[in-house]
């Protein structure tokens, strides 16, 4: 190919250095679109070449798809494929195992294969990706080289050799993958920062008032129930509670003697710890554990507390309403952001034109035999 190129680069020059001495000379604007020219006819070429798929090894440098006139190739596109199959795979195989007929072949509603359905997505998910790195290139985002590197050896030592063997996959193509994946997101985000919102407007409308009321806590609790054989729940028989209210009442101990809950907890076989943030009026039917969390001081333990199904030990947690509330605004200012930049993007990447080297995907697409 960059023969090919040099060999068409010197022609051209030839011409144009022929034209200016005979003529008035070769135009700078002809030669940008003869250079574009050729590229897009070169690519076409690609596209139409044979593909042979028992040749893994030359996967990167076969072209999937052309997003505008910029190629992605089956080295990154396996990837795509591959994990779509590995998060159905447990699906899929149960599917297979009762049905009796291929997953990937089951014909959906207007005639498509599933697999056809999912081959789609995969490479209008490829291009949206690509197109918006591209775009993230433009704009110079630079990505953390170090952070890509640990992320594909992570991936890569959790693949098996099967599946790479399979499907061809190469730490590569991850990278490229995972590359374009990173600079997309951070392209989205640079879009998102041109939408304007007003945070005390936004205050305003959604006021402070609704965390009041909120209690953090932490607790050990035992239960005083069973699930016997029939499904059915059972209460335990009156000396199995008080032992278990004993081995409760050490962990209590123990934490008030400066052990955290979570460690009590696992010192003790049959108590458990959880933590909790409630709202007055909105706990149990009964309102106990809200009752008695209440009536805590920061950092207080309660004594015992027993009711019919369990028995538990609560503590207050500090307050944190008022974080709670900024991180409900910024979470809000950042969903208005995403769907602001999720439109623009969609709306930018309709506009580019997306051509499929179809031999490939009827090797690598979802479902097919990729050995």
């Amino acid at each position: 190919m960059e023969n090919i190129l040099k060999r068409m680069y010197r022609k051209l020059l030839f011409i144009c250095l022929v034209s200016m001495v005979m003529l008035t000379g070769c135009s700078e604007n002809n030669n940008e679109d003869e250079a574009s020219k050729d590229k897009d006819e070169l690519l076409m070429e690609e596209l139409k070449k044979p593909f042979d798929a028992s040749k893994k090894e030359e996967y990167e440098k076969v072209v999937a798809l052309l997003v505008g006139d910029e190629p992605v190739y089956v080295d990154e596109a396996v990837w795509y494929v591959f994990l779509i199959e590995d998060s159905m795979k447990v699906y899929s195989q149960t599917y297979e195992e009762e049905i009796k007929e291929p997953y990937w072949e089951q014909k959906i509603e207007g005639g498509s294969t599933m697999g056809q359905i999912y081959t789609d997505d995969v490479i209008g998910q490829i291009a949206y990706n690509k197109f918006l790195a591209d775009k993230g290139r433009e704009e110079k985002i630079e990505l953390n080289s170090e952070e890509i590197d640990k992320k594909t050896e992570k991936i890569w030592g959790s693949v098996s050799k099967e599946d790479i063997e399979k499907y061809g996959l190469s730490k590569e193509g991850y990278k490229k993958m995972i590359s374009n994946w990173e600079l997309s997101a951070m392209y989205l985000e640079l879009l998102g920062e041109e939408l304007e919102i007003d945070e005390e407007d936004l205050k305003n409308n959604n006021p402070k008032e609704e965390f009041e009321g909120k209690i953090n806590t932490e607790f050990l609790i035992v239960q005083n129930t069973y699930v016997d054989k029939d499904g059915n729940k059972q209460t335990k028989d009156n000396a199995t509670i008080e032992k278990l209210q004993e081995e409760l009442d050490k962990a209590r101990q123990d934490v008030i003697n400066g052990m955290t809950m979570e460690d009590a907890a696992n010192k003790y076989e049959n108590v458990s710890y959880y933590t909790s943030s409630i709202y007055k009026g909105t706990n149990s039917a009964s309102g106990v554990f809200e009752e008695n969390a209440s009536k805590l001081a920061k950092g207080e333990v309660s004594p015992i507390i027993k009711e019919a199904l369990n028995t538990y030990v609560i503590r207050r947690l500090e307050d944190t309403k008022d974080l709670d509330y900024e991180e409900y605004i910024q979470n809000m200012i950042k969903e208005k952001k995403n769907a602001y930049a999720d439109k623009k993007a969609k709306e930018l990447s309709e506009t580019v034109d997306v051509r499929t080297n179809e031999q490939v995907w009827s090797y690598i697409g979802v479902g097919k035999n990729n050995s």
